[in-house]
């Protein structure tokens, strides 16, 4: 028998009834009884990864801090690319009011 959180979880288990499938909320507290001619044993496990933090989303996180910065370079890059070719023009149309007036 699986108990999570303390309540019977039997009609989630696999057709051999070695695993227990999790639905639902997350669940902390998982136990597993097992009554046999030996007598009864009981195996407690904690799930510590409810509502933390999981590596998916640091990824995500950092995925997003930098397609930002990728778009800031891109931008920054645009504009000065487009500074230098409008400062090249002003001096070859200033070159040739230059030339036109000698």
């Amino acid at each position: 028998m699986w108990l999570a959180n303390g309540v019977d979880r039997t009609a989630n288990l696999s057709a051999d009834g070695m695993k227990l499938y999790p639905s639902g909320a997350c669940v902390h507290n998982y136990t597993c009884i097992v009554n046999s001619s030996l007598g009864t044993s009981s195996t407690h496990y904690l799930n510590t990864g409810c509502g933390a933090n999981t590596d998916n989303q640091t990824w995500n996180g950092t995925c997003t801090v930098l397609l930002v910065l990728l778009l800031l370079l891109l931008v920054v890059a645009v504009a000065v690319i487009s500074f230098c070719s409008w400062k090249i023009r002003c001096l070859k149309k200033g070159r040739r009011a230059h030339k036109s007036t000698n």
